[in-house]
């Protein structure tokens, strides 16, 4: 069996019950909500807007971005307010879970990289190779508890912890298997939204 079978969204838990009617939209989607709360690095966003994918005439912001493993630099930044993020509470952050076989049978198409999306080293491969996944992003670099300086002065493993999906279609919300919350308080939230208490899971380990 395949070690990666999942990506992960993080996004704001206000976001949810829009997610459980119109799936994870891209934000230029005739569906994408127009009360979304976003939780990521403002520069970063508007950097991504420019950023090609390599050999297309495409640029990385315009694709819904997942990762492969919890616990990104990105997530630490937004629980710290590093940067330009705005500080956030874990109990406001909730992953959105999509199978990648679910992606595969759906149809859907876009890329995937071998680490971080704007490094210079990083690769990209299109979608249809996901089957491939485990030969081309490593479980253990993705799932790596320790990327920090302190661990990898070279940010090497920082970069390949930040291996990323890139969907350009709307993720269907039947293809949204299920959420991981970091508390109780959030799990009952996703419940009174309408979230069958089966599909949402309390992990307070995939949050700092």
């Amino acid at each position: 069996m395949s070690q990666l079978q999942y990506a992960f969204r993080i996004t704001h838990i206000d976001n949810i019950p829009d997610v459980l009617v119109h799936g994870i939209c891209r934000p230029n989607s005739p569906n994408a909500n127009p009360c979304y709360i976003p939780i990521g690095e403002q520069s970063l966003i508007e950097t991504r807007q420019t950023l090609p994918i390599p050999g297309t005439d495409k640029t990385i912001g315009d694709f819904t971005p997942f990762y492969f493993g919890p616990r990104q630099p990105m997530l630490y930044s937004i629980q710290h307010g590093y940067s330009d993020t705005i500080r956030r509470e874990a109990g406001e952050i909730v992953y959105c879970v999509v199978r990648l076989r679910a992606l595969l049978d759906g149809h859907y198409t876009g890329w995937f990289t071998d680490g971080h999306a704007r490094a210079a080293t990083t690769r990209f491969f299109p979608l249809e190779q996901i089957g491939e996944a485990d030969q081309l992003v490593r479980y253990e670099d993705v799932f790596r508890q320790q990327w920090g300086s302190d661990a990898d002065p070279t940010g090497e493993w920082r970069r390949l912890k930040q291996a990323e999906l890139l969907i350009a279609e709307d993720v269907a919300q039947h293809d949204v298997a299920g959420f991981v919350v970091g508390g109780e308080s959030a799990r009952d939230r996703l419940i009174s939204f309408g979230t069958a208490p089966e599909r949402v899971v309390c992990r307070p380990d995939y949050y700092f």
